[in-house]
């Protein structure tokens, strides 16, 4: 049997957002196979399951209960690097698209959203990671064969 290829995965997405109907309205528009998506309604919980998932794509929420969006981003980017995040939020403003993407979002948008522009944007980052996993994929091969080699 051959292991998994994981190129093959789906790329995992975790969404946060305290109101419901944008958690499903997001899940609804983003679930095509290559998403395994997870929700979260608290900044808290969604800090959780991303520390344990590991996750290549997270929404957030700008204005959240307790923790907000921006500190949120901090404590993801700090987290882990290579998460694209995107923001979400029904108080457009460049000045805080701005900051977002300084602190490390990779992008940003504002409420109410195109169900098309969000889905073509994750799909470039759904893109991107597949991309990212194939080449970790290969360097992981091309290592165990020199150490192979040196073995000979």
């Amino acid at each position: 049997m051959n292991p998994v290829n994981e190129s093959d995965q789906p790329v995992r997405l975790v969404v946060i957002d305290d109101d419901p109907k944008n958690l499903k309205m997001v899940s609804f528009t983003l679930s095509n196979g290559e998403l395994e998506i997870h929700t979260a309604s608290d900044a808290r919980i969604g800090l959780d399951m991303i520390a344990q998932l590991r996750p290549q794509i997270v929404l957030i929420d700008l204005i959240l209960p307790g923790i907000g969006g921006m500190e949120l981003l901090q404590q993801i980017v700090q987290l882990e690097r290579g998460i694209a995040v995107i923001l979400m939020t029904g108080h457009n403003s460049p000045e805080l698209a701005k900051q977002a993407i300084q602190m490390g979002a990779a992008d940003y948008f504002p409420k109410p959203f195109s169900p098309r522009k969000l889905r073509e944007r994750i799909d470039l980052i759904v893109q991107d990671a597949k991309r990212r996993q194939r080449s970790s994929t290969m360097d992981g091969i091309a290592e165990k064969q020199r150490e192979a080699l040196r073995e000979i």
